[in-house]
């Protein structure tokens, strides 16, 4: 139950951000049509090829900082954070300086609003790699209250700087996205419960990095190469229209998963705590996530079917210039439950069985690019745009569960799968 109210508390803030958010999005949505959000959008998709160059230096910490604490080794956990932290500072500012070069070459070639978008991608280059080492140091219910109050930030900033999307749309969306996130991780800085100087260890680096960079792979291709090869797909084979409706499916979807990622950012460290503390018995390690992940797809079944029966006259009454987005929406929302019950997959990185996450992960990944290729080329509508994508995802999931079942006897020690 204190994991479940640790989930509420930590979905408050997500939920005043979030409702914010929705409620900026179809004012916005109201005055700017689909064809501007896309062009806005495009400048952000190369952000999430980005990800691949944190080399799971932070996804490694994220398993290994609560396994060693939770063993009583606590100086080994502070080098590694401290190794990661040195990291991610030099690499996200290595990324922030490619941007800018891209905005100062826009500048010379006399295209000012290429010089605009790329100049407001330098500060969200950085915290694309840095966000990603930030928040493995909340690992515990107190710590993710900070998290909570983070984004109730992130909700404040984006009002604050809402009103210039009337001053200039392409100028209000980027300033709304880097100012919020600055605020943000401005904050989760602020009150991170481990301060530690900078410091470099090269054992520690070469730890993480042998975990870490073939979990990124898997890790990469579910959370940003599979969204971004979806959005440079649309982007080039469709049309920019297509990528404003489909960032704006993208985001009411996310909305609908704020409980989903409370109950998953949770369950992770957990995962990792309770598998070290029982000396890896998977079984027992699976059992903390029973309660609320039932919970979590009762929740997830009644939105959607809660969005299924309002959302279609919502969007066509309040934002008429997103009406074509509706079809496509009673889709996508099947991704809700399915996103929501896929955390499960998270033990397959706490046993550090790659194999399992990569066959998983790659036969998804695969189907629904595949998919989604052969649906563009063959003139496919864009009501059938998320289709490959809630198909890949199902993939996915099922996917796991068998290669679960299969292994659930086993309890998998470090030194069997790496």
């Amino acid at each position: 139950m204190k994991l479940i109210r640790t989930a509420i508390a930590l979905t408050s803030g997500r939920f005043l951000s979030m409702f914010v958010s929705m409620i900026l999005l179809f004012v916005q949505s109201h005055y700017i049509g689909p064809e501007t959000t896309g062009i806005a959008g495009y400048f952000s998709v190369p952000l999430g090829y980005l990800w691949i160059l944190t080399l799971g230096i932070p996804s490694a910490l994220a398993r290994e900082l609560p396994y060693y604490l939770a063993r009583g080794e606590r100086e080994k956990a502070l080098k590694l954070t401290q190794t990661a932290q040195s990291f991610s500072l030099a690499m996200g500012l290595l990324c922030s300086s490619v941007f800018a070069f891209l905005s100062v070459r826009a500048i010379i070639a006399g295209n000012v609003l290429y010089a605009i978008g790329w100049a407001f991608q330098i500060v969200s280059a950085f915290f694309t790699i840095w966000n990603s080492y930030i928040g493995t140091l909340y690992r515990t219910n107190d710590e993710f209250v900070r998290i909570a109050k983070s984004n109730t930030i992130s909700a404040i900033t984006q009002i604050v700087t809402f009103p210039l999307i009337f001053l200039n749309p392409f100028v209000g969306i980027w300033t709304k996205a880097s100012v919020s996130s600055l605020a943000t991780n401005i904050y989760l800085f602020w009150k991170r419960p481990i301060k530690i100087e900078l410091g470099f260890d090269l054992k520690c680096f070469k730890q993480l990095l042998k975990f870490g960079m073939p979990l990124i792979v898997i890790g990469y291709i579910e959370a940003n190469l599979w969204t971004s090869a979806q959005s440079s797909m649309i982007v080039s084979m469709g049309n920019v229209t297509w990528f404003g409706l489909y960032n704006f499916i993208n985001q009411i979807i996310m909305a609908l998963l704020i409980i989903p990622s409370a109950v998953a950012d949770i369950l992770r460290p957990k995962f990792a705590a309770i598998y070290g503390a029982t000396d890896g018995n998977i079984m027992r390690t699976l059992n903390v996530s029973v309660k609320p992940l039932v919970l979590t797809l009762i929740y997830s079944i009644f939105a959607i079917i809660l969005s299924w029966l309002f959302m279609d006259d919502i969007i066509g009454w309040l934002l008429p210039k997103y009406i074509d987005s509706i079809p496509a929406l009673n889709y996508a929302l099947l991704l809700v439950p399915i996103t929501a019950l896929t955390v499960i997959k998270y033990i397959f990185v706490v046993t550090k069985n790659i194999l399992h996450n990569a066959i998983a992960t790659i036969s998804g990944f695969l189907a629904a690019l595949g998919l989604l290729y052969w649906g563009l080329s063959s003139g496919m509508e864009f009501k059938y745009i998320f289709l490959p994508y809630v198909a890949g995802r199902f993939l996915n999931f099922i996917v796991s569960i068998l290669l679960l079942k299969f292994s659930k006897n086993h309890n998998y020690k470090e030194e069997e799968v790496i």
